[in-house]
């Protein structure tokens, strides 16, 4: 089982007061010999997505952190696409993340048409969707 990261209940919380419904148990598939276990999944006004929550360590520089967060991503795209699953995919991550991307993670995430849900660490109800 995959570990739960730990801003994940604040984005459960931010979609809550915008009017999602979380639902569970979220999704989790297996794909040949890929597992992939799905953050959240939400539902609101019949449209579904599937979040994939990532918090990162405090040093915004962590390049680890962000080559594992975009490797996963894309995997996951990959795979739910070959399961014939056209969900749309986002990748939760926190505001100083965004924010603070590099001119190469800025082509990365335009390049390979990067879903995401920006939210912010401080509050329950900021956050952003960027596709």
């Amino acid at each position: 089982m995959p570990n739960t990261d730990k801003c994940q209940q604040l984005v459960i919380r931010a979609l809550i007061q915008a009017g999602w419904n979380i639902v569970l148990p979220a999704k989790r598939y297996l794909y040949k010999r890929r597992r992939i276990y799905l953050d959240l999944v939400a539902e609101k006004d019949g449209q579904i997505i599937y979040l994939e929550v990532k918090c990162f360590a405090d040093d915004d520089n962590n390049s680890t952190d962000h080559y594992q967060a975009l490797g996963q991503y894309l995997f996951y795209r990959e795979t739910l696409r070959k399961l014939q699953d056209n969900t749309q995919l986002y990748l939760a991550i926190p505001r100083r993340i965004y924010l603070g991307l590099d001119d190469v993670a800025q082509t990365l995430y335009k390049t390979h048409s990067i879903s995401v849900l920006m939210f912010d660490e401080a509050e329950t109800d900021g956050f952003q969707w960027i596709n």
